[in-house]
């Protein structure tokens, strides 16, 4: 499975929104709207490589398990 795969798929099964680039935006950005921080939606990827972007999506859901954890 590629980094754009495990992204995307990560994506669908989370419920969070990928933004895909294009050539007008070329980066990878997603948003959990199924969570609130303070009042925010976060922002789960900033990422210019689908590398960066797997990264970012797997420690966010680490954060979100280790918060659910320590309840």
């Amino acid at each position: 499975m590629t980094d754009r795969d495990y992204v995307i798929r990560a994506c669908e099964m989370g419920g969070i929104d990928l933004i895909k680039p294009t050539k007008q935006s070329p980066g990878i950005v997603a948003t959990d709207y199924t969570r609130r921080v303070r009042g925010v939606h976060p922002s789960v990827i900033d990422a210019q490589t689908w590398k960066q972007a797997r990264g970012q999506i797997d420690a966010y859901f680490r954060s979100i398990a280790d918060n659910d954890r320590s309840r």
